[in-house]
Parts: structure tokens; C-alpha cells; sequence
């Protein structure tokens, strides 16, 4: 599967790679001093603890690695379409709410601010659909009535987009 990315959200996640093996490095540094010169790591908290953090940050390492080997840089739309597809600001009435949400690429993400992944539940539900359109999306653990309302472009970079999220 390909991980879409914004041509700015793929930098900004080579950066979030790049932090990601300083802290692996970082853990397996502690690592190696939590064990001593004697390489004590039986019955040793801190170097279990150190050992533990380090697994983590690895794993993390690997999987920001994985979607940028895997990477697809797209360019968000400059003009609609008319439908709710990557790359456009979507206002959504859910369950009798409006809610606006930036439908981004990897990079360019973070839910607080409205900007979700085209990957997110809402997001995939909304996808191809119209003005107009109604339809019912699956949100956790609940059946949302969802109508589309408005569909915008993103700006060119959609860090600067302000929405109205929840």
C-alpha cells in the first residue's frame, strides 16, 4: 500500500525520520551505559528500562522508514472537482454538526487542528461523495449521519489552513 504524501509533507516527515533515528540512537547509547562496563543487564531496572526504550524507538524508527520506502508524493488539487477526494477541505454536518476537516496526506496530519489522513474512518466514508450527499459513516463505535455541505481545495500548504474542527 502506498503512503500518500504532499510533496511539504514529505519533508516535513524526512524530518520526523531523521528525529526518529537520533532517539534510537540516543536509546541504545543509554543502553549501553545503563549495562556498565561489566555489560550487567541481569536483574538491572535501568538497563531493562533502557532496553524497553530502545525496542520503541526501533519499532517507530521502522515504521516511518516502511511509509517513506513506500512513499507517493501527490500535490494537493489547485482546482475541485467537486467531489470530497485528497487534498480538499470538506465541511461535514455530523449528527447535526458541523465540522470541518482537511483531508491530508502523511506529514501534513494532525486531528487537533482538523487535518485528518485520507485513511481516517470520516475521511474514507466521505470520499467521491457530493454537496448534497448524505450518507452514514462508521466512527468508533458509532453510526454517524454525515451530509456534505461544502468542498474547498487545500492551499498549497496546508499547514497555513485554519478549520473548525470539532
Amino acid at each position: 500500500m502506498p503512503y500518500i504524501f504532499s510533496p511539504k509533507g514529505h519533508e516535513r516527515y524526512r524530518e520526523v525520520a531523521r528525529l526518529a533515528a537520533s532517539k534510537t540512537r540516543e536509546a541504545s547509547r543509554e543502553m549501553g551505559i545503563a549495562a556498565g562496563e561489566n555489560y550487567d543487564w541481569h536483574d538491572n531496572g535501568a538497563y531493562d528500562s533502557a532496553m524497553q526504550d530502545a525496542h520503541l524507538a526501533g519499532t517507530k524508527l521502522e515504521e516511518i522508514s516502511m511509509r517513506l520506502v513506500q512513499a507517493q508524493i501527490k500535490p494537493y488539487p489547485k482546482t475541485s472537482r467537486g467531489i470530497v477526494e485528497y487534498g480538499t477541505n470538506v465541511i461535514l454536518e455530523v449528527d447535526g454538526h458541523r465540522e470541518s476537516y482537511a483531508i491530508v496526506g502523511f506529514g501534513d496530519e494532525n486531528p487537533d487542528e482538523g487535518r485528518i489522513l485520507y485513511t481516517a474512518p470520516i475521511a474514507r466514508a466521505a470520499m467521491n461523495r457530493r454537496v448534497g450527499e448524505r450518507f452514514k459513516a462508521q466512527i468508533g463505535p458509532f453510526q454517524k449521519e454525515v451530509k456534505v455541505l461544502e468542498i474547498m481545495v487545500l492551499p498549497e500548504d496546508v499547514l497555513t489552513l485554519t478549520t473548525n474542527a470539532k
